[in-house]
């Protein structure tokens, strides 16, 4: 029921209020007139004096030009109101672990940081909270931060909803007379609480606390780490005379982060010396200054350097990159032990733990949303649509007449808008995806010739020695370049798989003998051999056999070849020429032009953070299905929910698919059969993240439909689970087509 009023006892709470609040009104009358004439235009201002009225909303799109107008720290800018320092949607606003929270926040927390101009706005208010009271009522900020909300829960004391004339919610504080509608059930700071070591038995000695979020002092006093290959011992009962001890208690174990070997990473006495060693730029003023603001401020500076989009962020990814092995040594737990001295053990290596697989999970996903904002703000794929017309009985010759004559800015710059000839569906992401992977399965099958697999028991592909022979090849693999890059700039993801080399080479980093091994195990254990081991019985020189066409030549590894023997001397420079050997094989320009049209739309220096591995996880993303991840991250609708019996026999017959079908459902519901790193929590739909959706469709005589825009599929109330199953599968092998209902 909406309200046309205020009632009776909320006239009196106002009247009882308006003295309480008049100097609060001409603060905001004073503030007004200091900043811009347009600011009551952007925003919907909420009488923070009333509660009363509530003004129309203006329109989303100008608030973003109005936020880059007004400067980021105003002089003009009065102090902020008691009132307003202790609100709810501040206190979040300015929580230390906001962009950790909003990565693991899912849809809402993607939706808020893909949004350039409202992370602008609200690093603002973070650097200047004196700006909260003028951006407060937002309609923008306003939307973002009441998806957190959590609408289960009770309002706090004192807070009461209403409606307002035009039938919108808002929130009523009547402890300090303030509205909002900002709803006040917003997730409170994580930095409100700690981890506290058990109290000591002298009173005049205060425990140790340690902030959730922030990093163990590394002093001699304070902690003591513990080695990751191995349990951690008991407390000891006796300790060097040289040590007193005034408090009996175990000390406290907390995880050591991956945020947290960074800093420790950071704090070493020869940091700088290292990374010059290792970073091809040096440590420049603008890196050692990051550098040293982690090394004082801890994981709070780090989680702030990391999401703020810069480029100071992106080299600190890079830098990180290049030492991913040293900071995963560093031990996994610290011991948080009041008064006693310390003790430091670095892990020395060993297998991959479950909790190293899991911090280097999340280093890629700090570094993938380092790229994302970075890619934003450089404007990748932000502006208006490039429209590609496709038959698909002529996929190949569409795709390349399209992507080889497009301007590469707008290649860059916009995002895709894919028409399949006679077909009616809008591309709201569904069809993109699709052309994607017709696409790479076209380009990138051997059966065309331009490249083959890597290994007979193995679906990695690589560039075709026998390539050469194809008529414009070199075109063909600039446009194959093309295709990768456009895959990452878009956002979407290849049905192949490259082998560690070509992952390498688009990002311009040098191949190694350790690639070989799942390229050709017995050839990368022989040079093995020959490194561990003298070489001179075996007689060799510096030639290799190839076989061609059928034919058994000798190929020189270098000049006068034949007429070198390996010996103990040269050996390391003869694995080097059979490394190249066999990594190039008649393939060196081709690889050039594959590297030339990839970079043409996908600037190498913004991959630099990425390794291998990270780099097909963002292209390809994975093959493997993990039902439980499915199954936790499906929507359904319109009565249908994770219990009712359709949905049993829905996920009865995917469990019963092989992983083929599986991929082939995923693909015929979402338009891809990969699956992104993130797992199913970071499908993409139209306008951002989307949840794979079962929604409720009433023909029991159709085949279920599917909207690969929304990752949704339309499933029938079919009797049984038979009827379901052939039906479904069914849809699966033959449904290939767009329309629009």
């Amino acid at each position: 029921m909406r309200a046309s009023g205020m009632s009776n006892s909320d006239r009196n709470a106002a009247s009882r209020a308006r003295h309480k609040v008049r100097a609060t009104t001409v603060r905001s009358r004073h503030r007004r007139r200091g900043t811009d004439r347009d600011t009551d235009d952007e925003t919907n201002e909420v009488p923070a004096q009333r509660h009363v009225q509530v003004t129309s909303p203006t329109p989303e799109e100008r608030e973003e030009e109005e936020v880059k107008e007004q400067p980021a720290t105003p002089t003009s800018a009065l102090p902020l109101p008691e009132e307003l320092l202790s609100s709810h949607a501040l206190r979040f606003i300015t929580r230390r672990d906001l962009y950790t929270f909003l990565s693991k926040a899912g849809d809402a927390g993607e939706m808020f940081l893909a949004n350039r101009g409202l992370m602008e706005l609200v690093q603002r208010i973070r650097t200047n909270n004196n700006l909260f009271s003028k951006y407060q009522h937002s309609r923008q900020l306003v939307s973002a931060l009441n998806r957190f909300t959590d609408i289960r829960a009770d309002l706090p004391q004192d807070w009461e909803k209403k409606l307002n004339r035009e039938g919108k919610v808002f929130y009523i504080d009547h402890t300090h007379c303030l509205t909002s509608f900002i709803d006040p059930r917003l997730p409170l700071p994580d930095h409100e609480f700690t981890y506290t070591t058990p109290p000591s038995s002298h009173p005049s000695q205060q425990p140790e606390q340690l902030q959730f979020g922030e990093e163990a002092p590394i002093r001699a006093h304070h902690t003591t780490v513990m080695s990751s290959s191995a349990p951690p011992p008991p407390p000891s009962t006796s300790l060097p005379p040289s040590v007193s001890v005034t408090s009996p208690q175990p000390p406290q174990e907390v995880e050591m982060t991956y945020e947290r070997q960074v800093v420790s990473f950071f704090r070493n006495p020869d940091i700088y010396q290292r990374i010059s060693q290792r970073y091809h730029r040096g440590v420049r003023p603008q890196l050692r200054e990051i550098i040293e603001d982690v090394r004082a401020n801890g994981t709070s500076a780090l989680e702030r350097i990391q999401t703020s989009g810069s480029v100071a962020a992106y080299e600190l990814a890079l830098v990180l990159s290049l030492f991913e092995e040293d900071i995963s040594a560093i031990n996994t737990m610290v011991q948080i032990v009041p008064q006693q001295p310390v003790r430091e053990e670095r892990a020395t290596g060993g297998p991959l733990t479950a909790s190293t697989l899991q911090r280097k999970k999340e280093a890629f996903s700090t570094k993938l949303q380092t790229f994302k904002v970075m890619m934003a703000r450089l404007g990748f794929a932000q502006s208006s649509r490039l429209k590609f017309n496709i038959r698909r009985d002529h996929l190949l010759e569409d795709s390349y007449e399209h992507v080889m004559k497009s301007d590469v800015r707008h290649l860059q710059r916009k995002r895709l808008n894919i028409c399949f000839k006679g077909e009616d569906g809008l591309d709201y992401g569904g069809p993109s995806r699709e052309f994607f992977f017709l696409l790479s399965r076209e380009v990138f099958n051997p059966y065309y010739g331009l490249f083959e697999y890597s290994a007979n028991d193995t679906y990695t592909v690589q560039i075709s020695s026998t390539s050469m022979f194809i008529q414009n090849n070199l075109d063909w693999f600039r446009f194959a370049g093309r295709v990768i890059g456009l895959v990452i700039v878009q956002g979407f993801l290849l049905d192949v798989f490259f082998t560690r080399t070509i992952y390498k080479a688009l990002a311009n980093r040098a191949p190694s003998l350790k690639d070989l091994e799942s390229l050709e195990p017995a050839f990368y254990n022989s040079l093995v051999w020959i490194r561990e081991n003298d070489p001179e019985p075996l007689d060799l020189t510096f030639t290799v056999e190839e076989e061609a066409f059928g034919e058994l030549s000798t190929h020189e590894l270098k000049e006068g070849g034949m007429d070198i023997p390996v010996t103990e001397e040269n050996k390391e420079e003869y694995i080097h020429f059979m490394l190249r050997w066999r990594l190039d094989r008649g393939i060196t320009t081709q690889l050039n032009m594959l590297k030339k049209g990839f970079s043409e739309v996908m600037p190498v220096s913004l991959l630099q953070a990425f390794d291998a591995s990270e780099l097909e996880f963002l292209t390809a993303g994975t093959l493997e299905i993990d039902i439980d991840d499915w199954k936790k991250h499906t929507e359904y609708r319109n009565g249908y929910h994770p219990t009712h019996p359709v949905i049993l026999f829905f996920w009865q017959a995917v469990e019963m698919f092989d992983n083929e079908q599986r991929l082939r459902l995923l693909q015929f519901v979402t338009g891809t059969s990969s699956v992104p790193f993130e797992g199913f929590k970071a499908l993409r739909g139209s306008n951002g993240p989307k949840r794979f959706t079962i929604d409720f469709f009433s023909d029991v005589n159709s085949l279920p439909r599917t909207h690969t825009c929304f990752n949704r599929i339309d499933l029938p109330p079919y009797p049984s689970y038979d009827v379901l199953y052939h039906k479904l599968l069914t849809a699966i092998e033959e449904g290939n087509t767009f329309g629009i209902e």
